[in-house]
């Protein structure tokens, strides 16, 4: 499958933003500038050619256990009995910005997605490989109630950023939003937040996008970077103790829970974006 891995659009975005960067800064130079291509998973570690191959895969035969066995160096832990989604990144290109003397470099990466869909005694139905994530989130999504039922029997806790006091707990008539502050909720305009209860009825939309917050250089870059957690936004009905909107980021195992909890509290009442 042929796709670009950074466009035009792509290049001019990271210089632009790589330019706003280096304002204030005497002496500095940002650039974009062709690299060997890498591969890599959601380690991070260099990826060989046949760890890539899906040649192996076939509908009606290849089965679940296979999947997670080949493919366990892009498994990006969706826990998902009926769906398997492998993530990983290629990067053909760099920037670096040079400023009073010192110099800083970093690749600039693309994420892959592969999405395999099994049936219910785990044989594979469908296989795609998706390059754009706004299509790799309408494939997931559009599978939600093919996934067995979130217990909520006990109330389930999640961090919503990676190593963060920030926790979303899902009960099953309402959601409890805590830890948050100023800086790890952009879009709150209080310093410290109380933690909110939100009823799952309340959420209308969700989007996808965004990395998540670090310091440094590259931290406004917009690329992925690999093996990190994608980040998503929750929209509400009206003015919560947290906002109108909140931001999140985390991994392929704790975002099911989250979307599954979403589309079975609120069938066919949220836009899924």
């Amino acid at each position: 499958m042929r796709h670009p891995l950074f466009s035009k659009r792509d290049r001019f975005a990271v210089f632009l933003t790589l330019g706003l960067c280096c304002l204030g800064l005497s002496g500095c130079v940002p650039g974009v500038a062709r690299l060997p291509v890498r591969t890599v998973g959601m380690t991070g570690d260099k990826l060989e050619k046949q760890e890539l191959d899906l040649s192996f895969l076939k509908v009606g035969t290849t089965n679940r256990s296979e999947v997670l066995d080949k493919l366990n160096v892009i498994n990006t832990g969706y826990s998902d009995p009926r769906l398997f989604w492998g993530r990983w990144f290629v990067s053909k290109w760099g920037y670096w910005m040079i400023g009073a003397g010192t110099g800083d470099a970093d690749r600039i990466w693309h994420a892959n997605n592969l999405v395999v869909l099994f049936d219910e005694k785990g044989v594979v139905t469908d296989k795609k490989v998706v390059a754009n994530n706004k299509e790799l989130w309408k494939e997931i999504t559009s599978h939600l109630q093919a996934a067995p039922k979130l217990d909520l029997t006990n109330p389930l806790s999640i961090s919503l950023f990676p190593g963060g006091s920030e926790t979303l707990t899902l009960h099953a008539d309402s959601m409890e939003i805590s830890g948050f502050t100023h800086q790890s909720n952009p879009f709150a305009k209080e310093k410290y937040l109380p933690a909110a209860d939100v009823s799952p009825q309340k959420v209308i939309r969700i989007s996808h996008g965004g990395n998540v917050p670090t310091a440094g250089p590259d931290a406004g870059l917009p690329h992925e970077r690999p093996g990190q957690p994608t980040c998503h936004t929750l929209y509400f009905a009206e003015r919560t103790l947290v906002g109108k909107k909140t931001y999140f980021c985390m991994e392929g195992s704790h975002l099911a829970a989250v979307l599954q909890y979403l589309y079975q509290s609120h069938p066919g009442g949220m836009r899924w974006e």
